[in-house]
């Protein structure tokens, strides 16, 4: 009987550790996880903050560059590219914006005449052929030189 008393009282102590090694290991952990969801709520929402003040104000020098644009009876390659620069300067991600006016068909050769007349003397509106070099645009309704 006593062995049988002793396996009971090592039984119940080995069940009643593991019991109350596993509501650590839950409280532990819930601990744990609460302390990461509120790290990552925290580094979220600057990094949300950031991405809104940049899209404010790439926003902003969009409208700026709107205004400039429907404020001019014509832009130039070079009044467009003095605009630009600080915006450029201020946001690497603007380095795509180009001067590209859009061109009639009708148009084009009086165009071309008038940009090489301002000092790009090779000036032509061009495309890139199926082989991967530059030729002249092939005839299209209108353009984007």
């Amino acid at each position: 009987m006593k062995a049988v008393r002793k396996s009971v009282i090592v039984m119940t102590a080995a069940l009643l550790g593991i019991v109350i090694s596993l509501a650590v290991f839950g409280w532990v952990s819930r601990l744990e996880n609460d302390r990461l969801v509120l790290q990552f709520a925290q580094l979220s929402e600057v990094r949300v903050s950031i991405i809104e003040r940049e899209i404010k104000t790439h926003l902003n020098e969009l409208h700026a560059l709107r205004r400039f644009w429907e404020n001019s009876e014509e832009v130039t390659d070079h009044e467009f590219r003095h605009f630009v620069a600080p915006i450029r300067a201020r946001h690497m991600d603007f380095a795509g914006f180009a001067w590209a006016p859009r061109v009639l068909d009708a148009d084009r050769f009086a165009f071309e005449e008038k940009v090489r007349g301002a000092g790009d003397e090779e000036f032509a509106i061009r495309e890139t052929s199926p082989a991967g070099t530059m030729m002249e645009a092939g005839r299209r309704e209108e353009y984007f030189p």
